[in-house]
């Protein structure tokens, strides 16, 4: 069983050669995009709630598309601040796993 530990440890670290940049990048993606749909999709449910009759889900709804979307712009400052640590950090490791091949 540890040869096969070892021999998916060796296949994973030859395959960070080329999925290392593209995973990264798509999941900061992805992540973003989760923040901004869940936003709008709060914010379209406060449509449905009647302001007087059902306020506290009219306000829950509200609140959680604000704070879907403040976490996005937060999530999205911290990307471009440290865009260029992101990208040394992928090419180290990108560069990393060339000593394995």
């Amino acid at each position: 069983m540890c040869f096969v530990t070892l021999f998916i440890a060796i296949i994973y670290i030859f395959l960070l050669k080329w999925i290392t940049k593209p995973l990264l990048y798509a999941s900061m993606v992805i992540i973003l995009a989760f923040f901004i749909l869940m936003g709008g999709f709060c914010f379209i449910k406060r449509g449905d709630y009647d302001p007087e009759l059902e306020k506290d889900n009219y306000n829950y709804a509200l609140i959680g598309a604000i704070v879907s979307w403040v976490l996005a712009g937060i999530y999205l400052c911290f990307i471009l601040c440290c865009w260029k640590n992101i990208s040394l950090g992928a090419s180290i490791m990108e560069a990393a796993s060339a000593f394995v091949s």
